[in-house]
């Protein structure tokens, strides 16, 4: 199992890729849901994210508000050894 968030009252989206190059279709079959809205993605090192996120502002405007986790969930959990808020 992949572990995710977990926070009350935020909506969550798993796109279900297991490699980036499937990102791209799932984003843009999901434009009108997730546009304009503020968007954080996260990954095991970070970098897939960094593409993701870069992909994402390309869109235009409508996406301004796209974080990721710095360092990816790795980090993360360095510096959350308990998970946090990652379950």
């Amino acid at each position: 199992s992949i572990g995710h968030f977990s926070v009350e009252g935020v909506d969550l989206v798993d796109p279900q890729t297991r490699q980036f190059s499937d990102f791209p279709a799932f984003i843009d079959q999901h434009l009108s849901k997730l546009a304009n809205k503020r968007v954080l993605m996260y990954c095991t090192g970070g970098v897939r994210c960094e593409r993701a996120s870069a992909y994402l502002r390309e869109k235009g405007q409508e996406w301004a508000d796209v974080f990721q986790l710095q360092g990816g969930i790795q980090r993360y959990l360095e510096a959350f050894p308990d998970g946090g808020l990652f379950k």
